[in-house]
């Protein structure tokens, strides 16, 4: 599978979300990424730079026309 963007939630069981993120981008062509959780982003510190996803979507606020304003 090749997706064009990966909705990536932060808190999953076995291995978090920024883990796997930082392994899609390890080799450069990766899919654009958007984290989501339901924590605030400010409990996760700058994704955008450390963590090399497009951005953040709040749960709360997650929606269709978050995704594409993001995009």
């Amino acid at each position: 599978m090749h997706p064009d963007i990966v909705l990536l939630d932060v808190q999953l069981p076995d291995i978090d979300g920024i883990e796997v993120a930082a392994r899609l981008t390890a080799n450069g062509s990766a899919p654009a990424i958007v984290l989501t959780s339901s924590r605030d982003l400010a409990d996760l510190g700058p994704v955008r730079d450390r963590w090399h996803v497009r951005g953040f979507i709040p749960k709360a606020e997650l929606s269709g026309a978050a995704l594409e304003a993001l995009l």
